[in-house]
């Protein structure tokens, strides 16, 4: 509902001043089920924000548990090659004895160093993934940013 109107003002072939008025209402008789299909809009995308959530949810829970299995895993290979480094250690230790007794070659000395250089280096590199996966937990569980 709305008003219009307008005001003449008189001029030199008028008898008078001139005025109009009117109310005006519209009344949609038939929409076409405009309003019933803009509901039904509506609804459909607030129901594919709640999938779009959900799915994200199941992707976050997904990864959490990726990792968390990843971080299991790897504190049992940093146990077992905490014991391998140890061995090695010991095992370079008792030939670069044996060595100075000459009762073993340099060649058997540099195998043992290099294969205790290895094994310490693949404790590292398994040291530092399972830190990567404790931050990865941390920000997926929302303690990091």
């Amino acid at each position: 509902i709305y008003l219009e109107g307008s005001f003449r003002l008189p001029d030199a072939g008028s008898t008078g001043d001139d005025y109009y008025g009117a109310v005006i209402a519209e009344v949609p008789i038939f929409s076409g089920g405009l309003i019933h299909s803009q509901y039904l809009i509506a609804r459909s995308k607030e129901r594919q924000a709640e999938l779009r959530y959900h799915e994200a949810l199941r992707v976050a829970e997904n990864e959490l548990k990726y990792y968390v299995d990843a971080w299991k895993s790897g504190e049992n290979a940093l146990a077992q090659l905490d014991i391998a480094r140890q061995k090695s250690d010991q095992t370079y230790k008792t030939i670069l004895t044996d060595y100075r007794l000459g009762q073993a070659t340099n060649l058997e000395v540099l195998s043992a160093l290099s294969d205790a250089a290895s094994v310490k280096e693949e404790f590292e590199k398994t040291r530092l993934n399972q830190m990567l996966i404790i931050i990865h937990i941390k920000i997926l569980t929302g303690i990091l940013p």
